[in-house]
């Protein structure tokens, strides 16, 4: 009977030894197939605020902003300084999209009125919060976003840029979007793994954030979390994370003619972009 009971025993030792065996043989060898999105519950990160604007004066703070110039870029290639395309007043600025009706030696048929930090703030990892509404039209492209600044000796893998918000013509939703030459240009991930939409009242006050950190880049609106995109713990992927390394400039713009908004309605306009605040953190006390 002892004989048998341990000879029993000794194969259910054997069958769960080859049964790990295989498990462990089952799991991933390519940190490229990873599921990078199973978006845990992200750390609690202790901030620190670096700076904000309210907008409460009577003009731009040129001190943190500077109006964008026109670009050869389809996000740019609208843009203007003219003073009819921005105001601040009662507490909030307002960015414009508006039929070009006064400028006749400007050929654009529409003008669009943008911000950013670009020479005056840049971040690595950080947390931007920004209180935001806005109107639509067809053709019509704001959007709210965190981007590198070109610089002479930068390669192409230390492309980085996010999106918080970018919405289109009347939708009631926005697109969170990662940029990266691993995303972008060596197509290494899937669309789905790198942007998310979320249905929402674009017309009300809203707050649209990101913390970029060092292992998760993560979104929020009014302060619920909405995507995570996790990093790929592997060092020899190309340009997959230059979060950190690569310093990027803050965004607010109007913009005009998407390549892929066929359907543009100038007759729409004007529409707009409000902005109540933008708060910048910092990591740590």
């Amino acid at each position: 009977m002892k004989r048998k009971t341990i000879f029993i025993s000794l194969c259910i030792i054997v069958v769960l030894g080859s049964v790990g065996i295989t498990l462990m043989s089952s799991k991933p060898t390519s940190a490229e197939s990873h599921p990078v999105h199973s978006n845990p519950a992200p750390e609690q990160q202790i901030y620190r605020l670096l700076w904000q604007d309210d907008f409460n004066g009577k003009k731009l703070d040129e001190s943190r902003w500077s109006k964008i110039n026109r670009m050869p870029p389809a996000w740019a290639c609208h843009m203007s300084k003219d003073d009819r395309l921005y105001r601040v007043k009662k507490g909030y600025l307002r960015l414009y999209c508006m039929r070009n009706t006064w400028l006749p030696n400007d050929t654009a048929p529409v003008l669009t009125g943008g911000i950013d930090t670009m020479n005056k703030f840049e971040m690595g990892y950080g947390k931007v919060e920004v209180r935001a509404r806005m109107t639509g039209a067809m053709g019509c492209w704001p959007a709210i976003w965190v981007s590198r600044t070109s610089r002479p000796g930068m390669s192409a893998e230390d492309y980085a840029e996010v999106d918080l918000l970018e919405r289109y013509n009347h939708d009631n939703k926005i697109h969170h979007t990662v940029h990266t030459h691993y995303i972008d240009t060596q197509k290494k991930q899937k669309r789905e793994e790198c942007t998310k939409e979320i249905n929402i009242d674009v017309s009300k006050w809203n707050v649209y954030a990101v913390e970029i950190l060092p292992q998760r880049i993560v979104f929020s609106v009014n302060g619920q979390t909405t995507f995570v995109y996790n990093k790929i713990n592997n060092p020899l992927l190309r340009g997959h994370w230059p979060f950190g390394r690569t310093k990027c400039r803050i965004l607010i713009d109007m913009q005009w003619g998407n390549p892929w908004l066929r359907d543009r309605r100038p007759q729409e306009l004007p529409c707009w972009m409000d902005i109540d605040w933008v708060r910048v953190y910092g990591i740590g006390q």
